[in-house]
This record gives structure tokens, sequence and C-alpha cells, in this order.
């Protein structure tokens, strides 16, 4: 988010692996026009908390 690289005190957020995210996305796809009565899948994705000030104890 380029906007929260102005923000004070700096925000905190969320990497997401993007690459698996398309992946499995369309896995999920293809799976879903060969069976498409195969219950819901649930998938977490891999992430990475990056915290912004507010949350780190050193507030300095």
């Amino acid at each position: 988010m380029e906007e929260g690289r102005h923000a004070r005190p700096s925000l905190s957020t969320v990497s997401l692996d993007l690459r698996f995210i398309a992946h499995e996305a369309i896995a999920r796809i293809i799976a879903r026009i060969e069976s498409p009565d195969a219950p819901a899948q649930q998938i977490v994705a891999p992430h990475a908390l990056t915290p912004g000030r507010a949350l780190r104890d050193d507030k300095s």
C-alpha cells in the first residue's frame, strides 16, 4: 500500500505470497471443473505480519 509509507505512526502490513495464491486459485478452478460436486476446501496462504510503529514495543 503506497499511501501507508507516509503514515505516522507507520501502519502494520500483511505480506501475502501472491505466487502461492495464484497457483492455488488455478488449481482450485481446475479441480472444480473436473469435480463440480467435490466439497469446498479451505486453504491458508503463507503470510507475514510486518508490525508498524504503533504495534511495536519500542515507540522511539
